[in-house]
């Protein structure tokens, strides 16, 4: 028996369970979601204007995809594995091919907008599929592409690959379940407490406030001395990177005891990946004007989420193996992803 095979056996059948009925949750949740996409959306998008109309139908399919669609993915693969049915070694296209498709959707977006009813029922999936791109790329560019085999599909399973199951269960989990946690203590925790205690809600819209009138007279000097800088620089580049970097792989906890280090570190990145697909989405419908550009400077840095994820899920395997060092390790690569994390959300802060 390989490898492969063998982590496959060892998960056990109550996690698939619990997997399963997440799934049923998720697509009995969705429901409303996928009437709405197919029944409202078109009417909205015939009888208001461009901007707003494919706002909501990007809304709607996002919503739709995080519900019905990561549901039906985790009931069907959930099934299957306690079928003892097996599943394909996950296999991604060329980076560099990846890069191609990105920018082609770019401008069909970009051309999209404009034009008649058709054109703009197809610009949700556009963007979304955009957004997805660069977090899949870098994640492609991670995982070697499986080696040929004299004994075809059966020895390509034999390699210390990952599967489809596990690759698309992280992906979804990634753009769920992590980003509900990154939420919670990103945003709601410090921000209700800090409220509570310090009355930082009124205090912070003073300096927000402040901070947009010094930028709209473009004294960049003022700006950057604005309490409202410093609160945002400390948000982006601090509690942001601390919370997200712990929230990532912790979908992928009850799977990494039965993995290699390889496999590990790919579930986590692609539990990144679907973090940053999320993220992405979320920048690009808080620009919207400009969400063609927004998308284009963040795929600059679509390496950042799921390196940083699969180095934590590193550090997590070796605790709950119990490895030597463990919670040495575990700190370490952590630090280094939280660092590299707040390197890059700050020096984006400055430039913008």
């Amino acid at each position: 028996m390989n490898e492969t095979q063998t982590t496959a056996s060892a998960v056990p059948d109550r996690l698939k369970r619990i997997i399963q009925s997440l799934g049923l949750v998720l697509v009995i949740i969705g429901t409303p979601f996928t009437i709405n996409l197919f029944c409202i959306v078109p009417l909205i998008l015939l009888n208001s204007g461009a901007p707003d109309g494919m706002l909501y139908g990007v809304v709607s399919l996002t919503f739709a995809l995080l519900t019905v669609g990561a549901g039906m993915a985790a009931f069907y693969h959930a099934n299957r594995a306690l079928k003892n049915l097996p599943s394909n070694p996950l296999w991604l296209p060329p980076p560099i091919l990846l890069m191609g498709v990105f920018v082609l959707l770019l401008g069909l977006g970009v051309s999209s907008m404009g034009n008649d009813l058709g054109s703009k029922l197809f610009f949700p999936p556009i963007l979304l599929a955009a957004a997805a791109l660069p977090p899949l790329w870098a994640v492609a560019w991670m995982i070697p592409r499986a080696k040929p085999s004299a004994e075809g599909e059966a020895g390509a399973a034999d390699q210390l690959s990952l599967s489809w199951r596990r690759g698309l269960l992280a992906f979804a989990g990634g753009a769920t379940v992590s980003v509900f946690i990154a939420i919670v203590l990103e945003i709601l925790l410090p921000v209700t407490i800090l409220s509570l205690v310090f009355n930082l809600a009124d205090t912070v819209s003073d300096n927000l406030r402040d901070l947009f009138q010094a930028l709209a007279n473009r004294d960049v000097a003022q700006a950057l001395t604005e309490r409202g800088f410093i609160y945002l620089f400390v948000q982006l580049a601090v509690i942001a990177p601390l919370a997200e970097e712990i929230a990532k792989p912790l979908v992928t906890l009850p799977l990494l005891r039965h993995l290699n280090k390889q496999q590990t570190f790919w579930v986590g990145a692609l539990a990144g990946a679907g973090f940053a697909a999320l993220e992405n989405v979320i920048y690009a419908m808080s620009g919207f004007g400009i969400w063609a550009g927004i998308l284009a400077v963040r795929a600059l840095g679509g390496a950042l989420h799921p390196l940083g994820s699969g180095l934590v899920a590193l550090g997590w395997r070796d605790v709950l193996r119990g490895e030597k060092d463990a919670g040495r390790n575990w700190w370490k690569r952590f630090g280094i992803a939280v660092a590299v994390h707040a390197v890059w959300n700050g020096g984006s802060l400055l430039v913008i």
